[in-house]
């Protein structure tokens, strides 16, 4: 949970901060998703797929089941939202102005 912290931390800095090879970055950052999401999709299967963990935690061994699915939703979830967000003005804005509210009532 810490990687997708930081990689949201990381596309809110490059959107606030004014670098100047914003061009060369985005994909670059693309690409840094597509590879942790990668790596840590291969470690949780390894875990979910040893004999020993399965028969810790009552599962089928050699089987992804729903847990894996689960934990690797939430993990995609928030980075792939904050790129999207920082990809597409658009979607942006219409989440914000979806939020707005909730924030005016948060701030009285």
């Amino acid at each position: 949970m810490i990687v997708a912290g930081l990689y949201v931390f990381l596309l809110l800095s490059l959107s606030v901060y004014p670098v100047e090879p914003k061009p060369i970055l985005r994909p670059l950052l693309i690409l840094m998703f597509f590879a942790v999401v990668a790596t840590v999709g291969w470690v949780y299967a390894q875990m979910h797929r040893d004999s020993i963990l399965s028969k810790l935690t009552d599962t089928t061994p050699g089987e992804l089941g729903t847990d894996f699915y689960l934990k690797m939703a939430s993990f995609v979830l928030l980075p792939l939202l904050s790129l999207l967000v920082s990809q597409f003005p658009d979607l942006n804005n219409f989440l914000f102005s979806w939020l707005h509210p909730a924030m005016q009532v948060l701030s009285h």
